[in-house]
């Protein structure tokens, strides 16, 4: 099973409303023999196909009879004509983002994945001059891409410059029949938009332990190493809460060539906040560092 949690992050759908909107404010002018503007026009958008549209033009072809009310025209319709993986934006998914939330909770997500969606945008006029100003209201955004911001997961504060790219323009004039039935001019307009599908938010709340193995790695030093445990006491304080840090430390010695030292515990008192210079244990309390430069072996002698 891919995955046992539930998510949706409304990529898709988000990615879809940036791309209509960029076209839901255009508008055209019909004018008369002087060049006066007679008439402005809103050209109305709808998600479809442009097929849903043209059938809606033929159910009232004869233009002498008005007995159902015809659709609008010039009219602009989009849809998503298909997706494909861009491997040329692919990156390390195995990585992950880290996002704080509050100081006691931290929400990870792995990268993302890069997917082309492909929109195919439909211009639906009675003549050739209504989509000439639709198309020149377009063109001149595009160079031929135009990009958007998109709040991608907003619990991550994730927001992506999408780039949404002219690929081509097709053109079409649907024309059947007698003088007296209605033509359509179509033209199709592709695009690609470069989107990113996440993946499931992870919670990771405040770590209150860690414990961590120290190994010698060097040749002829047997298989012995030291355990260095830190932890918070109490276990239910909070970051404004009076807490102490125990640390300790186990030797577990080699077997051959490392001299057995064995560290004490010691504790850190913190009063709800950062930790000063006086908190920390003094350098007699540490004892020495020895660190082996040329073979990247350190330990902590007593």
């Amino acid at each position: 099973m891919l995955n046992k949690q539930i998510f949706y992050h409304n990529t898709l759908r988000k990615t879809v409303i940036a791309f209509g909107q960029l076209f839901s404010n255009i508008r055209i002018q019909r004018l008369d023999a002087d060049g006066t503007v007679v008439q402005t026009l809103k050209v109305p958008l709808s998600y479809g196909p442009k097929e849903k549209w043209l059938v809606r033009i033929r159910q009232n072809p004869d233009l002498k009879t008005r007995s159902r009310v015809e659709i609008t025209v010039p009219r602009l319709a989009f849809e998503i004509a298909s997706m494909q993986y861009a491997a040329s934006r692919h990156i390390q998914t195995t990585s992950r983002m880290n996002h704080l939330v509050s100081a006691t909770e931290l929400v990870r997500q792995y990268n993302p994945a890069p997917y082309d969606i492909t929109f195919a945008l439909h211009i639906l006029t009675r003549n050739q001059d209504d989509g000439f100003q639709i198309i020149e209201q377009i063109l001149p955004f595009f160079t031929p891409d135009y990009t958007v911001t998109v709040n991608d997961v907003p619990e991550m504060g994730i927001t992506h410059d999408m780039p949404i790219s002219l690929q081509g323009i097709n053109y079409n004039e649907d024309y059947n029949g007698t003088f007296l039935e209605r033509n359509a001019v179509v033209w199709t307009m592709n695009f690609v938009a470069k989107a990113n599908i996440y993946g499931p938010v992870s919670q990771q709340g405040a770590i209150k332990e860690v414990i961590q193995r120290i190994y010698p790695n060097m040749p002829g030093f047997g298989s012995g190493y030291e355990i260095y445990d830190a932890k918070i006491d109490p276990p239910t304080a909070g970051p404004t809460d009076d807490y102490t840090i125990l640390e300790s430390w186990d030797n577990q010695p080699p077997t051959i060539g490392v001299p057995t030292f064995v560290r004490t515990e010691f504790k850190v008192t913190l009063k709800g906040s950062v930790p000063t210079a006086a908190d920390l244990p003094t350098e007699g309390e540490l004892g020495d560092l020895w660190i082996a430069l040329d073979t990247g072996f350190g330990y902590i002698r007593e």
